[in-house]
């Protein structure tokens, strides 16, 4: 849905994902961000949440992290939680080429660098065959 300029919809769907895990702060995280200040506030929001996790309560998904903060337009924290995700050797990295959210940092180097460790290619359909 985020691919097709359908984000308030994604946002609400990934709000009944975190629910359905019954994860609520990271849900209500997302719904007050959308009232703060629309979706790039709510997704902001539910990184930081998941962010601030980590210390807390255990492990928290890297890669999970990172998509929450590229949706915000956060590209630096985003690539800081995909480095970690590369140290935790998380296999979802694998699928980051293909991320609708990940293809604004495809041209950003540390993302270059990211991609080329795990040994994803990145470029257009074309560009790859």
């Amino acid at each position: 849905l985020y691919a097709i300029g359908r984000e308030e919809e994604s946002l609400r769907w990934r709000q009944r994902y975190y629910t359905t895990l019954g994860d609520t702060a990271t849900a209500n995280a997302l719904e007050r961000g959308l009232e703060r200040g629309g979706a790039r506030s709510a997704w902001l929001d539910a990184a930081e949440v998941l962010a601030a996790r980590r210390g807390l309560s255990g492990y928290v998904e890297g890669s999970d992290v990172a998509e929450l903060y590229a949706l915000a337009g956060e590209v630096e924290k985003a690539t800081d939680w995909l480095e970690f995700a590369l140290d935790q050797r998380e296999t979802s990295l694998t699928y980051i080429g293909v991320i609708p959210a990940f293809s604004s940092l495809h041209g950003h180097p540390r993302f270059k660098a990211i991609a080329g460790r795990v040994g994803v290619p990145l470029g257009s359909r074309e560009e790859l065959q």
